[in-house]
């Protein structure tokens, strides 16, 4: 595996950037029309241009920088509570299962997977909305 990964390096990682972009992305948008304040940790940086990774914040103040895992787990930045609880129960609802955040996506991951996790956020936004 790991010498595949290699060998394809240049096709795989920027193709797992690009989806790990549309996901967090496209699981911010939903929120945001609701007018619930969530932002996802996990984008790309100098270290790791193509990240897949991502996780779902719920800051206090529109104008936080995540810098630290420090800081969204402290209670006096972000509502951990709802991350950690709401959201995971109302994400359940829609048949989408996460552990730590939202997790990795993989090359197997579809267009039609990623729709299914917007729909998924779009619900939960609204629930999310109603308990503000």
């Amino acid at each position: 595996m790991v010498e595949h990964l290699a060998r394809h390096e240049q096709e795989i990682y920027p193709q797992l950037g690009a989806l790990g972009e549309r996901m967090r992305r496209g699981v911010e948008a939903p929120f945001a029309r609701e007018g619930v304040l969530a932002r996802c940790t996990g984008y790309g940086n100098a270290a790791v241009p193509h990240s897949s990774v991502g996780m779902v914040h719920f800051p206090h103040r529109e104008d936080v920088a995540f810098r630290s895992p420090g800081q969204v787990w402290s209670p006096s930045v972000c509502d951990v509570v709802r991350r950690e609880r709401a959201l995971k129960l109302a994400l359940l609802l829609e048949r989408v299962y996460v552990m730590h955040g939202l997790g990795a996506l993989s090359t197997q991951h579809t267009e039609k997977d990623l729709d299914w996790l917007f729909s998924a956020c779009e619900a939960s936004a609204r629930i999310l909305k109603s308990f503000a």
